[in-house]
Parts: C-alpha cells; sequence; structure tokens
C-alpha cells in the first residue's frame, strides 16, 4: 500500500475515523446532540474526501476494490442520502424513550458497507 492508494481511499478512511469518534462519544457521553453533531461532521468530511478523489485517476486497491469517478460519485451520492437520513432523524428519534445514539451508528456503519459495495470488484469484498 502506497501513498497513492491511501489518497484514494480516503473517504472510507475519514467515515471510519468519524465511526470510531462517534463510538466514543456514545460510550462516554450519550448525548443525543453530540451524536448527531459528530454524525453530520462525518458525512460532510468524507463528502469532502470524496470530491477531492473525484478526478484521480482510476485506481485498483488491494485487488478487491475499484475507485474511480464512477465509485466516487455514487460515494457521494450515498453520503448525501445517509446525512439528509440523520439530519432529519433527530427531531423524530428527541420524541423516543431509549438509547437514541445506537441509530446514528448504525446509520453510519451501513453507509460505510455501502460506500465498500459500490466500489467492490469481487464478490469476496460482499461478504
Amino acid at each position: 500500500m502506497n501513498a497513492a492508494d491511501l489518497y484514494a481511499l480516503a473517504p472510507y478512511l475519514v467515515l471510519s475515523a468519524g465511526l470510531v469518534t462517534l463510538l466514543l462519544v456514545v460510550a462516554f457521553l450519550r448525548a443525543h446532540r453530540t451524536a448527531l453533531i459528530v454524525s453530520v461532521i462525518s458525512l460532510g468530511a468524507a463528502a469532502g474526501a470524496c470530491l477531492t478523489t473525484l478526478d484521480a485517476e482510476p485506481r485498483l486497491v488491494m485487488a478487491q476494490l475499484q475507485v474511480d469517478g464512477f465509485a466516487g460519485l455514487f460515494n457521494l451520492l450515498i453520503l448525501g442520502g445517509a446525512l439528509v437520513t440523520v439530519v432529519l432523524s433527530y427531531r423524530y428519534l428527541s420524541g423516543r424513550r431509549g438509547e437514541l445514539e445506537e441509530f446514528y451508528l448504525l446509520t453510519l456503519l451501513a453507509t460505510l458497507g455501502a460506500m465498500v459495495m459500490v466500489a467492490a470488484t469481487h464478490f469476496a469484498a460482499f461478504v
């Protein structure tokens, strides 16, 4: 793995870092609003990383991910949908009882999984 591979994987790495940060926030703070803020920042940062990699040449990373303009465009669509979902669900979840922060964890994790599936070139990446 070299610097060009890491540059191509930047959106995935940024979202993964945001997911770990959100996991720590949920574990220690248990604050619904803070979970929303961390989720929005993570999704926005991943979308920003996607925008910087849109014009890069197609790159085969680890023989299972093809990061190119097609994957970048659909990653932006997935991130946009997740961002809209997270923002619109805050008010709905505020009226509920229980642990609301797990919703944001699951949303970010599903978003990361969808992003990986878009770039997958081999069936083993689906598993």
